[in-house]
């Protein structure tokens, strides 16, 4: 390999590690804003308010082309949009109102799990037992996880574990229905579109239940925390981790995800004062053990289970 060669991998694995910790630092900054009195829908427009122009504006400069994509490929991106970053969003950010960040993001690294069973059965095929196992793990990790934590840290949380779970599984669903759009659109183009149309509804929503002044109204750390999740924990990890898949292979790509909930793990700690007990330590370890098997189990040369 050259030395450009490396560079450029060096570069790739440096930008994909910045674009995960961004996205583990999301859960982090919503955290940060409840305490000053925002609401979840408010706190999601704000979201949106500063990603959607930015994008769009990156979208102009770079004049990044992209194909048609009729009427089916319209249909599937209005899902996408809605599904990923409005409803898959809102159940979460009112899940992060009870639920510690560390398990937010521990419930939310299943949904590749939810992927595969939703695509086995979709597709009527069986899985196999390698399959079977690595989800077994994974589940069976946030089980101990849970368990560990002891009755009095989960009094009056269960519901915002349920919302927490059910966004992960509405974002495979996401993840399902994307398909190629991604491909057809280039990174810039698609994710421009996307966190329009959800940045639409979101919006919809906050008109419908709120008044449009409560926009204005909140203090000064609300509005940072919001800009931190429009740009640190949206636009910037969307373009790295699309600069990183450029200069390294997917399998690579797909490791350092798993750095994810380490992130969100240290960043809580530090900024939260959240902690686990010894024993969810182990479920949290059975828990990135069972994701990175299953992602091992779909590599090129034995993807599809049968």
């Amino acid at each position: 390999m050259t030395d450009g060669g490396r560079a450029g991998r060096r570069i790739g694995y440096a930008a994909t590690v910045l674009g995960v910790l961004g996205f583990s630092a999301k859960a982090i900054f919503t955290k940060l804003a409840y305490p000053y009195g925002v609401d979840p829908i408010t706190l999601m427009t704000l979201r949106s308010l500063v990603a959607v122009p930015v994008l769009w504006l990156l979208l102009l400069i770079s004049r990044e082309p992209g194909l048609p994509l009729g009427r089916g490929g319209w249909l599937r991106m209005a899902w996408a949009g809605f599904a990923s970053y409005y409803l898959a969003s809102f159940l979460d950010f009112y899940g992060l109102q009870t639920v510690t960040a560390i398990l937010e993001r521990i419930l939310l690294f299943l949904y590749p799990c939810f992927v595969v069973l939703l695509g086995a059965l979709f597709a009527r095929r069986r899985l196999r037992a390698a399959t079977w196992f690595s989800m077994g793990l994974a589940y069976g990790g946030v089980v101990v996880t849970l368990a560990a934590g002891g009755r009095e840290q989960f009094q009056g949380e269960w519901l915002g574990l349920a919302l927490i779970l059910a966004a992960a599984l509405i974002f495979a669903t996401y993840y399902l229905t994307a398909g190629d759009l991604v491909r057809r659109l280039a990174t810039v183009r698609f994710s421009t579109y996307l966190m329009s149309i959800a940045g639409g509804a979101t919006l919809a929503h906050f008109l419908a239940t709120r008044p449009g002044h409560l926009l204005l109204d909140q203090s000064w750390p609300v509005y940072a925390h919001a800009v931190g999740l429009g740009l640190v924990s949206t636009v910037l990890p969307i373009l790295l981790i699309a600069e990183g898949l450029r200069r390294i292979d997917t399998d690579s790509s797909a490791a350092i995800n798993l750095l994810g909930p380490v992130f969100t793990v240290g960043m809580a700690y530090a900024f939260l004062g959240e902690s686990m007990r010894p024993w969810q330590w182990l479920g949290f370890a059975m828990a990135l053990a069972g994701v990175f098997l299953l992602g091992r189990s779909f590599r090129p040369g034995h993807a599809a289970d049968r």
